[in-house]
């Protein structure tokens, strides 16, 4: 394996800035309290003042984002970093209604993530090209577009969908970092890694920046092993595409037999990484919608048949309830709340991809979208 990263360094300025400027992105990330609380105090002013140049991103934001990069800069060239406390807390899953224990890391363990991510950016050539979370035109639509392309045709479909249990919570430590020693050639990188993912007592934290970039990386040798080298006797791939969301795998064939056994090779595969697959796995024919014998794989919140694609029933009721909300808001001649616009704007992405116009065009979606955009980015504006 070659390795990279060699002539990268973690105490360049411009590449701190560029982290700090990609974290401080628009969002709830600049409203929370402790960050609004981390510039005051670094600018030596009030929270209200602080709250006000970050919104505003003015020249103070600027003076404040070069402070910024100095700390981080001078801290980690005396290796001393001081983070602050993370906390815990439970959350449900929209898309599937499961209990997640997110970590909410303090601002400056995010900053510090993002500067670890840019310097790991040559690394993450490694990564397959269907790995599909936690990259910037790599998302859900760039999976499904591909499942939906796979699934075409008139030969038959099989496809084998697989989960790692408590993926993020069994990533060790130790073999994270031997993987990455093999792959990444830089001390200093190396360093500041296994100070953030060591800020996390058992695996790695669910929320965080790095975590995701470090969780995807660490499967990409999964990925590669599935993808191009295993092989039947005769020499045939055993798997046509493959697919990982995040600790999600797909894999789509047109033989029962070689994907069978390219599952029991996934499961062994995945044993020498310290991971265990959960068990129910099994190879099944996809088939067209309403066709018996037949059954669609349901991935990244849609559900893909041979000639349609549909959203998730749980996601589809509620981003139904969402648009008939804001809609009813419209009519009575009420503000849209701005919770409800923004829960309304996170299901434009599903409605728009997935076969259902005439759905879209009862509840007048096309307008409500746009109502709920144009009130989630006034409220990005105001103070």
């Amino acid at each position: 394996m070659k390795r990279r990263c060699k002539n990268v360094s973690i105490f360049d300025r411009a590449l701190i800035e560029r982290a700090v400027r990609a974290c401080m992105q628009p969002g709830k990330k600049r409203r929370r309290r402790d960050t609004v609380a981390f510039f005051a105090d670094l600018m030596d002013c009030r929270l209200d003042e602080a709250r006000e140049f970050l919104v505003a991103r003015d020249g103070r934001y600027d003076k404040a984002v070069e402070r910024v990069v100095e700390l981080l800069r001078k801290e980690m060239m005396e290796y001393r970093l001081r983070i602050g406390k993370v906390y815990m807390q439970r959350r449900r899953d929209g898309s599937n209604g499961k209990i997640r224990k997110i970590s909410i890391l303090h601002i400056k363990q995010l900053l510090l993530d993002h500067v670890a991510v840019v310097a790991l950016e040559e690394a993450l050539g490694r990564m397959g090209e269907y790995q599909c979370s936690g990259f910037v035109g790599k998302g859900a639509h760039y999976g499904a577009r591909a499942v939906r392309r796979w699934l075409r045709g008139e030969a038959p479909r099989y496809a084998v969908q697989m989960d790692i249990a408590h993926y993020f919570e069994s990533i060790d430590h130790e073999r994270l970092m031997a993987y990455l020693e093999r792959l990444v050639k830089n001390e200093d990188l190396l360093w500041l890694i296994r100070r953030l993912i060591g800020t996390c007592e058992r695996g790695l934290h669910v929320g965080s920046y790095l975590s995701q970039t470090l969780a995807n990386l660490y499967l990409s040798g999964l990925y590669h092993e599935v993808g191009e080298r295993m092989r039947a006797r005769n020499g045939e791939r055993l798997v046509e595409h493959v697919l990982f969301y995040m600790d999600d795998l797909l894999l789509v064939g047109t033989n029962r037999r070689h994907l069978q056994q390219a599952g029991v090779k996934v499961v062994e595969y995945a044993a020498e990484l310290g991971l265990s697959i959960k068990p129910g796995w099994r190879v099944f024919r996809v088939g067209r919608k309403n066709e018996a014998g037949g059954q669609p794989v349901d991935m990244m919140g849609f559900r893909f048949f041979r000639n349609v694609v549909t959203v998730r029933r749980r996601i589809f009721r509620r981003g139904r309830r969402a648009l008939l909300r804001v809609l009813r808001c419209v009519r009575e001649r009420r503000q849209v709340p701005v919770s409800l616009a923004r829960r309304c704007v996170t299901y434009k992405g599903y409605f728009d991809f997935s076969d259902c116009a005439r759905f879209l065009a009862a509840v007048r979606a096309r307008f409500v979208f746009r109502v709920a955009a144009m009130r989630v980015s006034l409220s990005e504006r105001m103070i």
